[in-house]
């Protein structure tokens, strides 16, 4: 049975020099979504260090680790102080995945989701407030078992807000 793929991608935290650990929201994530999808996760912060903190090497090499996993639906997590990289590199892997669905969730996704909607086509929703919560309470409906729809939404819990 084939199982859609999830890439989720952790913020981007330079400061934190070198000391790598997956978020607990990330993890707690994956491990929910894992029943349903074939789930991947990529660390920002060890490509970051893997390029020696190289601006344009580490999106090249972010870029093309996210492209490669082919998933369907990839979602970035935001801070305040990476969110323009983040922004920029979903722009990137938007044009080499151009069928996938980009998804922001995090603190800043979640205090500019409207904005960040309506100035960037390619984010095709924002989850507010806690991913986890979310994502169970969308997949108990049977309509949005496998895909994030519909297009250009901003989901809080089972409250859903179109930029429309």
């Amino acid at each position: 049975m084939y199982s859609p793929r999830v890439t989720l991608v952790t913020a981007l935290t330079p400061e934190s020099f070198g000391r790598v650990e997956p978020p607990s929201g990330i993890l707690t994530l994956a491990a929910l979504l894992r029943p349903i999808y074939e789930v991947r996760i990529i660390e920002l912060n060890l490509i970051w260090n893997e390029t020696c903190r190289s601006s344009e090497r580490f999106l090249k090499m972010a870029t093309d680790a996210i492209a490669e996993t082919g998933s369907e639906i990839v979602g970035f997590s935001s801070i305040c102080g990476t969110y323009p990289t983040t922004v920029r590199l979903a722009s990137h892997v938007s044009q080499l995945l151009p069928r996938s669905r980009i998804v922001f969730g995090g603190p800043h996704a979640s205090v500019v989701d409207v904005a960040t909607l309506g100035a960037f086509p390619f984010v095709d929703a924002i989850v507010r407030g806690e991913a986890e919560q979310t994502f169970r309470a969308r997949h108990q409906k049977p309509e949005c078992h496998h895909y994030v729809e519909p297009r250009r939404t901003a989901y809080a819990g089972l409250r859903s807000a179109s930029r429309h």
